[in-house]
């Protein structure tokens, strides 16, 4: 994470993010321990479809 970090800033980006389960306690504890901070305003959204019927 500190050498995307880096590669990020040289690149100028301003900022990075990662998204995780909830429940995903080991990666949690990995971004927090890089520097991550948790984004309490952010809300993910999905949609989730059945898959399409297969046709003869």
């Amino acid at each position: 994470m500190t050498a995307l970090a880096d590669v990020a800033r040289e690149r100028g980006c301003y900022g990075m993010w990662v998204v995780t389960e909830g429940d995903n306690a080991a990666a949690a504890a990995t971004y927090r321990g890089a520097g991550g901070v948790a984004e309490e305003r952010q809300t993910v959204l999905e949609w989730t479809f059945d898959p399409p019927e297969s046709t003869p």
